[in-house]
């Protein structure tokens, strides 16, 4: 496996980056001929700014997606405890092409990463935050997640209809503790769709599905949990430039849930085998 290069170039502020992701209405992009792309893409334009996410550590590759949120920086938005101190982080995006990334923030109680891809693939389209304070209880959503095929073992970007059955909602998935906002909605979704978004009737990003596939307390049968948009920006917003390139403003995460979440990490997330030889 090719060897992933690591950068110390600072990430740019962003103030400006982000006051453009989180205006939702539609995808952004920093290419043109998104328009033939998209009929291709199952999910249509929003469907290019999802990827595959894969954390490739000594003896195992984690597979989770993400969503592409900020273009001109190469931002993506992910979930964490499929990352965490992952050596090499691979994406592969819509169209196929395979690029790398480096995690440059976490918030580890709320198993949410954000990525920098490197180096950044032209075209890249980006799929805003939306307001999700308009949402409503019995509203129709979609999940847009890569699935592995059972015939060839590939992986395909899918979407996944579901319906909102609850809002602001806290859950505990042991042993971290009980967060939230979460849009708790019921759909049939994998372990690999940790990281995916949640989709309104217009296509709008309005939540972030996190924790697929572990255990929650309380245990509701095919109702899974989404961070709520706006509380991803809000967060989003609270990020600055910090040392190597990294993104500073979600420490006080980290000392509150590192351990709980290292004892978690391992348990419901997509695990693939490596090839002899190791990465």
């Amino acid at each position: 496996m090719e060897r992933i290069v690591r950068t110390s170039k600072a990430i740019a502020p962003l103030t400006a980056a982000l006051a453009v992701a989180v205006a939702g209405g539609g995808c952004g992009g920093s290419g043109s001929g998104g328009n033939a792309a998209a009929k291709k893409t199952p999910g249509g334009a929003s469907g290019r700014a999802i990827v595959l996410v894969q954390g490739v550590y000594k003896d195992k590759t984690t597979e989770v997606t993400g969503v592409v949120f900020e273009a001109r920086q190469g931002l993506v938005l992910t979930a964490n405890h499929a990352m965490e101190n992952a050596p090499n982080i691979n994406v592969k995006l819509s169209n196929g092409t395979l690029t790398h990334a480096r995690q440059v923030a976490r918030a580890q109680c709320h198993d949410m990463a954000v990525l920098r891809l490197f180096p950044k693939p032209p075209g890249l389209v980006a799929l805003p935050l939306a307001r999700s304070a308009g949402a409503s209880v019995g509203e129709p959503v979609t999940t847009l997640t890569y699935v592995t095929t059972s015939t060839s073992g590939a992986t395909q970007l899918t979407r996944i209809p579901g319906t909102v059955s609850a809002l602001g909602v806290r859950e505990a998935f042991p042993p971290l503790p009980a967060t939230g906002p979460f849009i708790a909605h019921q759909s049939r979704l994998l372990p690999g769709a940790a990281g995916s978004p949640v989709l309104d009737a217009q296509g709008r990003m309005i939540g972030l599905n996190t924790l697929v596939g572990h255990p929650r307390s309380p245990a509701l049968p095919g109702v899974e949990y989404a961070l709520t948009s706006d509380y991803i920006a809000r967060r989003l917003g609270q990020l600055r430039p910090g040392v190597g390139g990294a993104l500073g403003g979600w420490g006080a995460e980290h000392n509150a849930c590192h351990a709980a979440l290292h004892k978690l990490i391992g348990v419901g997330h997509v695990h693939v085998p490596n090839s002899a030889g190791g990465p």
